[in-house]
């Protein structure tokens, strides 16, 4: 038998085109395959990258938000401070004043030798030239604004004659603190 053979032109350019298009697709194949290999680390490099970068951001922040909270901290402490610091002057001034009004309400025979406060609780010591006196002293005591209970706890003589007294009473702003 003859081998056929085909003299048409067009049968030639049709292979040269078949040939062409799967050569190109092979290439294309081959290119996106290297294109991948050689991307793929170049890409994870770049989202390791990007997580380093975020957790340094966060880290900063973190340390950001403790310093802020640490002055949030300092600051509420100071003016807790404050507060008690005016809260105390107040109470001296109220003292001073309670003071000066029990200094000009002494009978004039009575002397104070001395006089304490702890949690609210004053005790005055002082001496007395008559009982009178330390009765006076004591009602004195009574009508003095922010104080309450008053008590009498101990009314001796001394060697020279004069009366030692001891009073206790209790601040009305302690006895209201209970």
């Amino acid at each position: 038998m003859i081998p056929f053979i085909n003299l048409l032109p067009w049968r030639k350019q049709y292979r040269q085109r078949q040939l062409r298009y799967w050569s190109l697709l092979a290439a294309g194949c081959t290119l996106s395959v290297t294109l991948t290999g050689i991307a793929g680390p170049a890409l994870l490099a770049w989202q390791g990258e990007r997580q380093r970068i975020q957790a340094e951001y966060l880290s900063q922040l973190r340390v950001l938000l403790q310093r802020k909270l640490q002055q949030v901290q300092l600051l509420e402490k100071r003016q807790k401070l404050q507060e008690a610091r005016k809260a105390q002057r107040l109470s001296v001034s109220e003292w001073e004043q309670r003071l000066t009004r029990l200094a000009s309400l002494l009978p004039a025979g009575v002397w104070l030798t001395s006089l304490s406060m702890k949690s609210g609780q004053v005790v005055v010591h002082g001496n007395a030239e008559k009982p009178e006196e330390v009765r006076l002293m004591e009602q004195n005591l009574r009508r003095l604004a922010g104080i309450a209970e008053v008590a009498a706890k101990g009314i001796q003589r001394n060697a020279n004659g004069s009366l030692v007294f001891t009073f206790t009473f209790v601040s009305a702003e302690a006895g209201h603190a209970d």
